[in-house]
């Protein structure tokens, strides 16, 4: 089953949400539901994707030799890996990321760059 996801706001501890997510409700009578309540990210633009699919990656491929893919999570497992209390690993993707998050990746991204001795430009400096 698609289940729709609805924007709103809490206004004095209350959910106000459209006509829409009210009407959605109205065909779950009588139904146990699981209620999921959180803060609306900001999602990357579509620039901000370009950029790193476009430029971070390949330029981390084209040094390693790997392909883009293999590239991304080189980057990933080097930037957005964790340890849970089990011991397990556990590499975050980038969509998980908001938009800070994202940018202070690839900031890190760069500098590994820097680091590995190639230059990766910035997104101002590079037309993608």
């Amino acid at each position: 089953m698609i289940v729709p996801i609805f924007q709103g706001t809490i206004t004095k501890g209350q959910l106000r949400a459209g006509a829409d997510y009210h009407k959605w409700l109205s065909t779950l009578d009588g139904q146990a539901v699981e209620i999921v309540v959180r803060k609306k990210r900001k999602q990357r633009s579509i620039q901000e994707n370009r950029y790193y699919r476009g430029v971070v990656v390949p330029f981390f491929a084209e040094f390693t030799g790997y392909d883009n893919e293999e590239a991304h999570l080189a980057l990933r497992q080097r930037f957005l890996s964790t340890t849970d209390d089990h011991g397990f690993m556990r590499i975050r993707s980038t969509t998980e990321l908001s938009t800070i998050e994202f940018e202070e990746y690839m900031t890190k991204c760069r500098k590994l760059g820097d680091e590995l001795g190639f230059y990766v430009p910035a997104p101002n400096e590079i037309d993608y």
